[in-house]
């Protein structure tokens, strides 16, 4: 993830990212859904995607160390951002309720 230029809306901003940092296609994954964690001065959009296509993430340039699959029941106990532990809760109902 990263900041948003200032032409683009989350959708564009996160398949930028995610071509940059894991090397994506984005022709192989269709986002469905954005989720905004709103901290009064700043905020951080989250967007959601199915897959639709064959994905071979990996790590694409330095910012990137590694990158894979993780199964949604072992996420909580990974060493995520902090922000986006606190947030974890909220969008794995997302991700399980959604598509």
């Amino acid at each position: 993830g990263g900041a948003r230029d200032s032409d683009e809306d989350a959708v564009t901003a996160a398949l930028r990212e995610a071509v940059e940092e894991a090397a994506l296609d984005p022709a192989c994954v269709r986002p469905y859904r954005e989720w905004v964690d709103d901290h009064g001065g700043w905020s951080y959009t989250t967007v959601i995607a199915a897959a639709v296509g064959e994905i071979d993430p990996h790590a694409a340039n330095p910012e990137s160390i590694d990158v894979r699959w993780w199964p949604i029941e072992q996420v909580a106990g990974l060493s995520l951002h902090t922000g986006f532990a606190a947030a974890w809760p909220r969008l794995r109902t997302l991700l399980t309720t959604t598509r």
